[in-house]
């Protein structure tokens, strides 16, 4: 009996020890005719640094450059010259969606809009501005995209990022949380050719990128699917995860500054903005601590506050304060007193009321308002250069009231607000002695600001349609989705998801 266990294990260690051969002469093959070099995947999406931000090619005319990997599932990829001449200035601008251009794209986004004025003002030397932001990532990722970023000749890093910081956490916990140990042998699983060939071999639909369909290779617009959940009231981040998100912010800014710096590039940190006068926040909960005879009375007085509201606003105002008084943690409260204070003419007491309603919102799809205080720190204190676009789209807003002015939906700048951002970021450098006096140079008081064109006006409101959708606001899903119809009756992409938003909400 015991000879043939041994018998048997011998085999099985023989069984073992030709498949590892087996596998190791493929994957010495497939290197020697290169097959699989090409990451099409990234199975960590960005969380490891298995795929590059850019890779190596060569254009039908000849010239090599960097292209944004496939892996980082861009539409719209973004290039670069391998070869930098040496009058040559290159600025790459990191960040989440909204500095990437989304609904509009990298042509319109504020990137391109400086890559412009840069060329305008330097028509003698070769101007890139590289586009490298990518949706739904937040600065843990951005970090690693950054220190690959320093190893490109960069003269300048643009950094307008932060709105995903709470979000990502949320969508790939599962990744995050995942033991070191196991996450190790599975990014060197992934990191062979054997991996990568087989990805490309077993996608099933060939106008994606290739793929084997594994959790973690999640649109950027899954990411958001955890946004059910919390208007749910599960799922919810406690104080301690908030704070927490804060100190990393900031930690992950100032390791981009170092980084950068030791390379010899500049370093320009933007502060952020969203719709905080149009976008009511996600989830409202009340004080953990409130007795139930006072949660009673809020909810009373709250309810006498929001009927009054919609015959006399200046008489709802004390009603809703008394509501607030009770319990202040509740984020729709304040949002509604700051509409209230809109209509009665107070834009100072809205705008405080408005910021406290965005930060108490449950289902937070922005940044904290106390973001932009570490961003102004960590500017001064890493002497980089600095863009107010909080206090610029404020100035620029009525009232200074920021919302749907300038944005799309809730945190992705509309054109206007790209265009101001570009002015800003120009005037900055200008005023850092980067830029060299030119005539082509006006100033963001004589330029008029764009508007859209059909096209683009139906990117805004589809993008704010899935925005509406995403959030569980149904009626606003639904009116702008019925716009876009209206216009253009053949929308597929509108006409499905209105059948969507008609069967998930509610009334259905």
């Amino acid at each position: 009996m015991g000879r043939f266990l041994l018998t048997r294990a011998a085999l099985v260690a023989f069984g073992m020890l030709l498949t590892i051969l087996a596998l190791i002469v493929i994957e010495a093959t497939l290197s020697l005719l290169d097959i699989g070099s090409s990451r099409r995947h990234d199975p960590f999406v960005g969380f490891s640094n298995l795929a590059p931000m850019f890779e190596r090619t060569r254009l039908p005319g000849g010239e090599e450059v960097y292209r944004t990997s496939p892996a980082r599932n861009v539409k719209h990829p973004a290039y670069f010259s391998v070869e930098k001449p040496a009058d040559a200035y290159r600025a790459f601008v990191v960040g989440g969606s909204s500095a990437h251009g989304i609904p509009y794209g990298y042509a319109h986004a504020f990137s391109a809009r400086l890559q412009d004025q840069l060329r305008a003002a330097h028509p003698d030397r070769q101007i890139e501005v590289v586009n490298a932001a990518l949706s739904g990532y937040s600065t843990r990722r951005i970090v690693s995209v950054v220190e690959e970023l320093a190893n490109y000749e960069p003269d300048l890093l643009i950094i307008y990022s932060g709105h995903n910081e709470l979000a990502e956490s949320r969508y790939y916990r599962h990744l995050l949380e995942m033991d070191p140990r196991l996450f190790a042998i599975r990014e060197r699983f992934y990191a062979t050719r054997i991996y990568s060939t087989l990805s490309q071999l077993l996608k099933y639909d060939r106008t994606e990128p290739a793929r084997i369909e594994f959790k973690e290779q999640a649109s950027a617009m899954q990411m958001f699917a955890a946004v059910g959940e919390r208007l749910q009231g599960s799922q919810l981040p406690s104080e301690n995860e908030l704070t927490y998100r804060g100190i990393h912010y900031r930690s992950n800014l100032e390791r981009m500054a170092r980084t950068m710096h030791e390379a010899g590039a500049e370093v320009m940190l933007l502060t952020l903005s969203q719709d905080f006068a149009d976008w009511p926040p996600g989830t409202s909960t009340n004080s953990p601590g409130l007795s139930p005879d006072d949660r009673e009375r809020f909810d009373v007085t709250l309810e006498r506050g929001r009927v009054l509201a919609k015959s006399d606003c200046a008489a709802a105002i004390p009603v809703l304060l008394e509501a607030i008084a009770i319990d202040s943690s509740f984020a729709m409260a304040h949002f509604e007193v700051a509409d209230c204070y809109r209509k009665a003419g107070s834009p100072e007491a809205a705008r405080e009321h408005y910021m406290l309603a965005s930060d108490l919102d449950r289902v937070p799809l922005g940044a904290n308002t106390d973001y932009n205080a570490i961003i102004e720190e960590v500017a001064r204190r890493h002497e980089t250069l600095f863009v107010d676009v909080y206090s610029l789209l404020e100035a620029k807003s009525p009232d200074g009231l920021v919302g749907r002015n300038f944005f799309v939906d809730f945190v992705h700048p509309d054109l206007r607000a790209h265009q101001l951002i570009s002015e800003a970021s120009f005037q900055s450098m200008r005023s850092a002695g980067l830029v060299a006096e030119h005539d082509a140079w006006q100033s963001t008081e004589t330029v008029a600001l764009d508007e859209p064109d059909d096209s683009l006006r139906a990117a805004e409101d589809l993008m704010r349609a899935v925005a509406c959708g995403l959030t569980r606001r149904w009626d606003c899903a639904r009116g702008e989705l019925t716009k876009i119809l209206e216009v253009d009756p053949t929308n597929a992409q509108a006409a499905q998801l209105l059948d969507q938003v008609e069967s998930e909400s509610p009334s259905h």
